[in-house]
Parts: C-alpha cells; structure tokens; sequence
C-alpha cells in the first residue's frame, strides 16, 4: 500500500498514529476544495426533504466525497477504527480520529505539543 494519498487536488502522506495534524491540515484542504468541508464538521446538515432534487444531489455528493477522501487517506490500522463505528459518516469518522490522535497522550499530539514548544526564529 503506497505511503500517500493522492487526488486531483494534492498529495499528502496517509494518516498514521504519527502524523495526524499534517494529515488534518492537508486533508481539510483537499475537502474544502471539493465544497464538503462543512458537512466533515457537522456545520452542514442534510437537506430537508422539501428542498430541489438538485440540492440533494449536491449534498449527496459532497458527502460520498467527503468519505471517501478520509477514509481512503488513513492507513489500513485506522481504516479498521472507521469500520468499526455505528455511523460511517464523516463526521463521526473526523470526530472519532480526532478523540483518538488529537490528544496529549497520543504518539501525534505528543510530537505537537514538542513542535510547539521549540523555539523557532519565525516566532
């Protein structure tokens, strides 16, 4: 399995235990690019059903985008995270890998917190 995700909009190194801000930034990006980035955060509801076909499509389609360049942008360890939860949709999958990476105690959060701590010259 390759290292790296690649769509139409970039490239970035699939998400491990390891890596997880720099996959949530390029990640989101590449959502953006594709109008989904507020359904992955839950800021976008479903349309209701009185709304255009149109509109139902569109949303239909941002979502299977949405999923798919999350689920298809973590390693086979991760993806195995995502199967096991009650709703595959993207914002129980973004929230779920949050909980699990974003953390102090995680080996990602912990590497964050040191970055942070380093004095840099742009600072």
């Amino acid at each position: 399995m390759s290292s790296t995700y690649t769509c139409k909009h970039g490239s970035t190194e699939i998400l491990t235990p390891r890596n997880y801000h720099t996959w949530k930034a390029d990640i989101m990006v590449f959502i953006t690019c594709e109008n989904g980035l507020e359904i992955v955060l839950g800021n976008e509801d479903p349309p209701l059903a009185n709304v255009s076909c149109a509109m139902r499509e569109s949303y239909k389609k941002r979502l299977g985008l949405a999923t798919g360049m999350v689920y298809s942008s973590v390693e086979p360890s991760i993806r195995a995270i995502i199967n096991k939860l009650p709703d595959c949709n993207p914002t129980q999958i973004w929230i779920a890998l949050g909980e699990k990476f974003n953390t102090a105690a995680s080996r990602s959060g912990r590497q964050q917190i040191a970055k942070w701590l380093t004095p840099s010259p742009l600072r």
